[in-house]
């Protein structure tokens, strides 16, 4: 059985998870961050893309496993460790081989590409979206620039922190 995908994103009020592709996410509050962290500590995995590697590779949680999706794993290959592997491959394919691995949930954690990818290809299953108090105007979208047509149930909405928002969503299949 594929392996639970649950989306994990932080985004400003007008949809952007990041200003320009160097963003850190810095600009999150340690609600949201916590947050994160422990969905991510429970489930034990991860898959991010490329550019999200880039830009925190080094910050990950070390004892989680961690698949990146990138074209250029050669690029990759001094930084793989038993709980870091690069991948090339569809998201279909990226879960086929957490699956083979015995992982059985995992946070999706972006970035917009990588999201859109997934969500395209109806493979999330989950998404917990948590609205920062920020508006950038403009920057990287959170879903990607694909078009998406994803149905959704909420499941719930709280407040997060002093000044945002966080909201479940069932993707419905």
């Amino acid at each position: 059985m594929l392996p639970k995908v649950t989306l994990i994103c932080l985004q400003s009020l007008d949809g952007f998870l990041a200003r320009t592709q160097t963003d850190d996410l810095s600009w999150g509050s340690p609600e949201d961050k916590k947050h994160f962290k422990t969905k991510v500590q429970s489930t034990g995995a991860m898959i991010i893309g490329r550019n999200t590697f880039d830009q925190m590779g080094t910050k990950l949680f070390n004892s989680q496993f961690v698949l990146v999706l990138t074209s250029q794993v050669e690029n990759y290959t001094e930084l793989k460790t038993p709980n870091r592997h690069f991948f090339n491959g569809t998201p279909l394919e990226a879960l086929k081989y957490l699956e083979s691995i015995e992982i059985t949930e995992v946070v999706l954690g972006g970035g917009g590409n990588i999201n859109n990818q997934f969500l395209a290809s109806n493979l999330v299953d989950e998404i917990f979206i948590t609205i920062g108090a920020k508006i950038f105007g403009e920057g990287i979208k959170v879903f990607g620039e694909k078009p998406l047509g994803n149905n959704l149930e909420l499941l719930s909405l709280e407040k997060l922190g002093k000044d945002d928002f966080l909201i479940h969503y069932k993707v419905q299949k």
